[in-house]
């Protein structure tokens, strides 16, 4: 699930490890209209850089027309793989389709 809250005017930052020898960090700019977000991986340290990453997102109302147009229908939606309850505050889903 997006997590609209992590980004300040479209970009978020945050420490994934701090250490003695290196700093990683995520650094990330979004993009709602196309529900994009490109995310870099940065560790500062002698190894150098990692390679940014981009995908696009799709709310479960998305996915749900998407199903639909497939011939599926929702039959269960949890917020995590241990079948907790889906809600507005869940950060991820497992949604179950069927034909």
């Amino acid at each position: 699930m997006p997590d609209p809250g992590r980004f300040d005017r479209g970009q978020a930052v945050q420490a994934l490890a701090v250490t003695e020898d290196s700093v990683r960090l995520r650094v990330a700019v979004e993009n709602p209209a196309e529900q994009r977000r490109n995310v870099q991986i940065v560790t500062l340290s002698k190894d150098g850089i990692d390679l940014p990453m981009a995908y696009r997102y799709a709310w479960p109302s998305e996915l749900d027309l998407m199903a639909a147009q497939a011939g599926l229908t929702l039959r269960e939606r949890f917020g995590d793989w241990d079948r907790r309850p889906f809600g507005a505050d869940s950060l991820q889903h497992v949604s179950v389709y069927e034909r």
